[in-house]
């Protein structure tokens, strides 16, 4: 969704996620927190913090992905390489700061011991999360906890749906 529009490089700077930020990536124009979910277990997102879903810099969209899994699908290692590829010609900068991301993020393609799982994309939908947006507002959180986490049923939030081919403009 980003790359196309931005460029492989302002994807991967926008990268935010592997970075311990709230959301995952923070462009000039938009803030996106992405979340997937297997189709078989219904259309939901689970937030894992309070403040996953606010942000002061507005607009904030929830991009979304419904994968199942499926021999002839993409792995995790298959997205890597592909993005590898667009790579090929960009600075060893760029390459190195991909690649530290996915190592903050735990990705350590030499210590996998197993087959990793393929999924294909049986569903994408964004959210714009503003206004009456289904989600915990920090000030109705009681002071002293400290964090929270909870799900939204997305098809409750047809009403907040955008374009998702336009919705980066």
């Amino acid at each position: 969704i980003v790359a196309p529009k931005y460029g492989i490089e302002q994807a991967i700077v926008s990268w935010v996620g592997a970075d311990s930020d709230k959301q995952d990536f923070l462009l000039d124009e938009a803030i996106i927190e992405v979340k997937s979910y297997k189709t078989s277990k219904g259309q939901v997102a689970h937030i894992s913090s309070i403040k996953q879903l606010i942000s002061d810099k507005a607009p904030l969209f929830l991009l979304t992905y419904g994968m199942t899994e499926k021999e002839n699908g993409r792995s995790i290692a298959d997205i890597v390489e592909e993005i590898n590829i667009q790579l090929i010609s960009k600075s060893n900068e760029v390459k190195n700061n991909f690649e530290n991301k996915l190592l903050d993020y735990g990705y350590m393609p030499e210590i996998i011991k197993t087959k990793l799982h393929k999924f294909i994309i049986d569903k994408s939908r964004v959210f714009l999360t503003s206004g009456e947006f289904p989600k915990i507002q920090p000030s109705s959180v009681v002071h002293g906890v400290m964090d929270v986490k909870y799900t939204i049923d997305l098809l409750e939030c047809s009403d907040f749906e955008q374009d998702i081919l336009n919705f980066l403009g």
